[in-house]
């Protein structure tokens, strides 16, 4: 590890850091702004998911956050909004903390500890800035995620399950994790996960009344649907991005977007039916290669250092792949598996990985680095070739994972 005196003065740095920038944010108006409008609207009995707020935004999460939120609402604004995005922010500092803590203590030359430690915090910098500028809940549904995982497989089951159930409820997202932690033979912590977001799920009735409460989750899934047409382009916001979104893009040549450059992007133009068809065959076959992630026998309860890791790197990967709707801070998600790439890099200084790994930093920053050009990044979807292209690095690492005794310990 780097030295405990310079680690702690690196994290009070970053923490103060934090503080000044989430300061300057709280006077833009931001996602929170739709959450607490959404929680008073609670007060009022309308369907907070068939309304739109400030030109046009819905409100995606669950009732209880919504009912949460609520109990806040006596509180300033502006102290309130400040409070979440530092609360995010530091939700960030401590991923990194949990992401890098065990690589670092795995290498040996301090040069290395302290390339990690930088490229983690550099590589969604994008990410981390856009995420506190639209005072999003991404960083908080990561940390759920990584966070409960290591609960999880230090055996405090009822802390990580809970932790993890909080994540799906406020955001699906999460609901990913399961599958892999049942063919990981963390079967009783899914059954706990499962328990514990049934009942945050239907806590709600007993404050909202039976009635109210269905009509907000028909209204929910309406909207959520990812097999509804609107979702099969996903076009309707330029800042898009997934690979319904990408597929879109690539394979249809009139997407019908409002800013669009007059550049040719499409290969193919297939009509709509066949190109919900192409994207659900691409997320099967995606979901199932994570089960080649895995290490066999399936479904026995196991830690087996860097090959669970990956799995999981790989599956919060797809999170803003797979599902629809998905802005430019969902790619947060790719974070765990940049620093997983970068790691192995530096056992085994693979040049061409290298590479890559810039390219794909390249893809998902060019827009703080170089951003008079971000017209030309959205019209090309810069940021998921990123994501693909990490996609494949992780492929390419988990076949030689095993062949390094490195990394099988």
């Amino acid at each position: 590890m780097p030295s405990l005196k310079l680690e702690k003065y690196i994290w009070i740095f970053l923490c103060f850091l934090g503080v000044v920038f989430c300061s300057v944010e709280i006077s833009t108006l931001g996602d929170f702004s739709i959450f607490i409008e959404a929680s008073k609207d609670l007060s009022k009995n309308e369907n907070i998911y068939s309304k739109t707020y400030f030109d046009g935004y819905h409100y995606y999460y669950s009732i209880l956050f919504a009912i949460v939120l609520k109990l806040f609402n006596w509180v300033n604004i502006d102290v309130l909004k400040f409070i979440w995005v530092l609360l995010n922010y530091l939700c960030f500092i401590h991923l990194l903390y949990l992401l890098n803590k065990y690589y670092l203590s795995k290498l040996n030359e301090t040069k290395h500890k302290y390339l990690l430690l930088i490229f983690s915090f550099l590589f969604c910098l994008t990410f981390l800035i856009q995420n506190i500028h639209s005072s999003q809940i991404t960083l908080f549904i990561l940390w759920c995620s990584i966070y409960s995982l290591k609960l999880i497989y230090q055996n405090k089951t009822w802390l990580g399950a809970l932790i993890l159930a909080i994540g799906i409820n406020i955001k699906i997202l999460p609901i990913v994790l399961l599958p892999v932690l049942v063919f990981n033979g963390k079967i009783k912590d899914v059954f706990y996960v499962v328990l514990f977001y049934f009942i945050l799920f239907v806590f709600p009735v007993f404050i909202l009344g039976f009635d109210y409460f269905f009509e907000l989750i028909k209204s929910w899934w309406q909207l959520i649907n990812p097999l509804s047409n609107k979702h099969v382009l996903d076009v309707e916001e330029r800042s898009f991005h997934s690979l319904t979104t990408f597929l879109s893009v690539l394979l249809v040549e009139n997407t019908h977007e409002l800013y669009i450059l007059p550049i040719k992007r499409n290969i193919l133009n297939l009509d709509i039916n066949s190109l919900k068809i192409f994207i659900f065959l691409v997320r099967i076959t995606l979901a199932i290669s994570v089960l080649i992630f895995i290490k066999t026998p399936y479904f026995k309860d196991k830690y087996i250092y860097f090959k669970t890791e990956l799995s999981y790197s790989f599956v919060l990967l797809l999170i803003p792949l797979i599902f629809p709707h998905q802005q430019h801070y969902a790619f947060v998600f790719c974070l765990p598996a940049a620093i997983l790439i970068c790691y192995y890099y530096l056992n085994v200084k693979n040049k061409p990985l290298f590479f890559l790994l810039i390219i794909s930093f390249l893809c998902f920053n060019l827009k703080l680095i170089l951003g008079e050009f971000n017209d030309y990044y959205e019209h090309f979807k810069l940021i998921t070739y990123g994501a693909l292209i990490l996609m494949f690095l992780l492929y390419y690492v988990n076949s030689k994972v095993n062949k390094n005794r490195l990394f099988v310990l």
